[in-house]
């Protein structure tokens, strides 16, 4: 069925258009037009729905997240099927779930995918990520020693069969020994480089940006702290114009003065808003078991039984509204930073990210409050309250 919103603030990437009308066609998106004069002549051929003056924002895209509200990628394929649906009545429309190296947990991913791209009420699964298992075992956090290895070939080869060309992000140390090596044959495979759980120094994360790697992973958490004369990988990500940064933006991961230094450091550009969800989110207190792990909420905090960070209890528009109260940052910006950068980060932004001609009508409508008011997805209606 083809579509025409009207009476909508359409949030583009740079700035918030008014009196203008959203043309879907075939689930993809048609056009972005002056409502005069073209609504007297698509109005007749067209269904018509009036926004109420609410915002029509692109999908949220999630490139780093393991569960929300009970599910997560560790309890099998109908979890990762029920985790699809619960993070698109959360407005994520396109996920890409991330895990430890754990070789039933890849295939019960690439089981769930396969459903999903049968049932259309669910987010999209993009690909995989995976933090490992070429990573810092003395930057493990809650990643089990089991899932982290040393690079070498034999393993890379059967991580590549296991996963089926599906892997498109993959977290390592580039202090690790043969990492270069790894870092070529990952950029063959077209799969992004992301540098995470390391010690790296402040030489060794600029030389694997020359080599290959482009963004960090959940930045400042799981790596070495600034220190005035040893500015190690934070600096190094944070000076390099063209590395993205991904950051949870939940108050416990990063203070939000450190936020206000990302953003006069890095644009809208290469700040990927990312929630590293576990199973607990979504959810009231208490303890939660995770890939065998028993994790705590509280107050929407999320730790192991040592106190450590496991992850977050975050929805990806929940960092979008933080944003939004920590820092300066626009609306538009904000949810630049949960939907094109992310797109774009991965190599999705011909399909994701934008409210823009051809790419897939993937689109949520909130209110002043950004609360979810209706969502479309690949051009369908899939909730809708105005």
């Amino acid at each position: 069925m083809d579509l025409l919103i009207k009476n909508a603030r359409i949030i583009t990437p740079d700035k918030i258009l008014t009196d203008h009308l959203l043309c879907i066609s075939r689930g993809k998106i048609k056009d972005i037009l002056l409502k005069k004069p073209y609504y007297s002549q698509l109005k007749r051929t067209v269904k018509t729905i009036d926004a109420g003056g609410l915002y029509v924002s692109p999908g949220l895209v999630d490139i780093h997240i393991q569960g929300f509200k009970g599910e997560d990628v560790w309890s099998g394929p109908e979890s990762v099927f029920r985790l699809s649906r619960s993070l698109l009545s959360s407005g994520t429309t396109s996920f890409v779930p991330t895990t430890h190296f754990h070789e039933q947990t890849i295939r019960d991913i690439i089981q769930a995918r396969a459903r999903l791209e049968e049932d259309t009420p669910v987010s999209e699964i993009l690909g995989i990520h995976l933090e490992g298992p070429f990573i810092n075992p003395l930057k493990k956090g809650m990643i089990p020693l089991s899932s982290i290895q040393r690079y070498n070939p034999r393993l890379l080869d059967n991580i590549l069969k296991l996963t089926q060309d599906q892997l498109i992000l993959m977290t390592i140390a580039p202090e690790m020994p043969n990492s270069a090596e790894l870092i070529k044959q990952l950029k063959k495979k077209r799969i992004v480089i992301a540098a995470g759980h390391t010690k790296a120094d402040f030489e060794q994360a600029n030389q694997s940006f020359k080599q290959g790697v482009s963004q960090i992973t959940h930045l400042f958490n799981a790596m070495e702290p600034i220190h005035h004369r040893k500015p190690g990988g934070i600096m190094a990500a944070l000076l390099n114009p063209g590395i993205s940064v991904q950051i949870i933006v939940d108050g416990h991961h990063i203070h939000p003065a450190v936020l206000q230094l990302v953003l006069e450091l890095k644009s809208s550009d290469n700040v990927i808003l990312i929630t590293d969800a576990v199973k607990a989110a979504g959810l009231k207190d208490g303890y939660y078991k995770m890939s065998g792990q028993t994790i705590c909420l509280k107050k929407g905090k999320v730790v192991s039984k040592r106190g450590i960070l496991s992850g977050s209890a975050l929805s990806l528009l929940g960092a979008v509204k933080n944003m939004l109260k920590f820092t300066h940052v626009s609306l538009a910006e904000a949810i630049k930073m949960a939907t094109l950068t992310p797109a774009r980060s991965i190599g999705f932004d011909r399909r994701k990210g934008s409210l823009t001609k051809g790419k897939d009508a993937d689109l949520i409508f909130l209110n002043d409050k950004l609360q979810i008011r209706g969502i479309i997805k690949n051009g369908k209606i899939i909730t809708l309250s105005l």
